[in-house]
């Protein structure tokens, strides 16, 4: 049977789901997006080298491009987290042609560009965004060379183009920049196991990217289906170095549950939905749609009370920590 002290203290901490909010703002924001990043340039090197690239904590928000037969000339306009602009930077090439304006939203951003260039010329080019936005300028001829400049992973986007441009654009490359958003595992922890010696396992789903704002990525804790009667709950904590005064992770053994950890403070405790039959339960995380979330990390460990597992009744699963996405 569960120690009834240990069940009212996890109890008292129950908060409701809309606490995340409240978590998230009071996360300590993490470190600076990573250092710049160059694939290319694709085509040749006449006219005048360029390198437009957002500045730190912004992004691309509007590219104004000229095309026809050619990639004739484009100027890129950057946002900063709140969406106001910055910019647009000097024309690159000229202003023949069709004029075009890709604006991507607050939170969207590229991801990959196409390049086809062919006799020293940048013919065509195509951007992608993480939303789904995929178009296409200039035109292609037979023979021209495609280049892909893909992302590297999840985390990971285009802060801006560099190359040669002079009457027409003649070599064109990628800028990219760490996006922010991942997520790590304390790993499996084998030694707290429910009472027939199984392990409760807690893992994210990462795609497309986990965790960004104003998106709802998702957890998944799996225990075992025989325990679809006890309570599960999932722990939201703001650190995973101390907790009440004492270093993490914290072995639970002094209250009776021996092998299992405490791995991150203990700042919300939400009460799960029962598990499906093969022991599975999908928690998502609504994050707050707030520019000022980016950067921060949350983290997130399993709980289930099992009378019978152990003295104190309960076992913790690894713990997941995230870093929310952003510029």
């Amino acid at each position: 049977m569960i120690a009834s002290p240990a069940r009212r203290a996890f109890r008292a901490v129950t908060l409701p789901l809309v606490t995340l909010t409240l978590v998230v703002a009071a996360a300590t924001p993490a470190a600076a997006q990573g250092p710049d990043r160059i694939q290319g340039p694709a085509g040749g090197t006449s006219g005048t080298a360029f390198d437009l690239r957002a500045p730190v904590g912004q992004r691309i928000g509007r590219i104004e491009i000229y095309s026809g037969a050619f990639v004739d000339g484009f100027r890129l306009l950057y946002r900063d987290r709140n969406g106001s602009p910055n910019g647009p930077t000097p024309w690159v090439g000229n202003t023949t042609g069709t004029l075009s304006t890709l604006d991507l939203g607050w939170s969207d951003y590229l991801r990959r560009v196409d390049v086809w260039t062919s006799s020293g010329f940048v013919n065509q080019v195509r951007f992608v965004t993480r939303d789904g936005v995929d178009v296409t300028y200039g035109s292609r001829r037979t023979g021209d060379v495609r280049t892909n400049f893909q992302a590297s992973g999840a985390n990971d986007e285009v802060v801006g183009l560099f190359g040669h441009a002079g009457a027409l654009v003649t070599g064109l490359g990628t800028v990219r920049r760490d996006v922010l958003a991942s997520t790590r595992s304390s790993g499996p922890n084998f030694n707290c196991t429910t009472s027939n010696g199984l392990t409760i396992q807690l893992t994210a789903v990462l795609s497309p990217e986990p965790f960004v704002p104003g998106h709802t990525p998702e957890l998944q804790l799996t225990t075992n289906y025989r325990y679809f009667r006890e309570p599960h709950f999932m722990i939201y904590g703001l650190s995973d170095t101390s907790f009440n005064g004492q270093p993490l992770p914290l072995s639970l053994s002094v209250i009776g549950a021996g092998g299992c950890t405490l791995n991150c403070s203990l700042d919300a405790l939400v009460p799960l939905p029962a598990p499906d039959f093969f022991g599975r339960i999908d928690h998502p995380i609504p994050l707050p749609n707030d520019p000022n979330s980016i950067g921060r990390e949350i983290h997130f460990q399993g709980l289930v009370l099992e009378p019978a597992a152990n003295a104190a009744g309960l076992v913790t699963s690894p713990m997941i920590s995230a870093r929310i996405g952003g510029y």
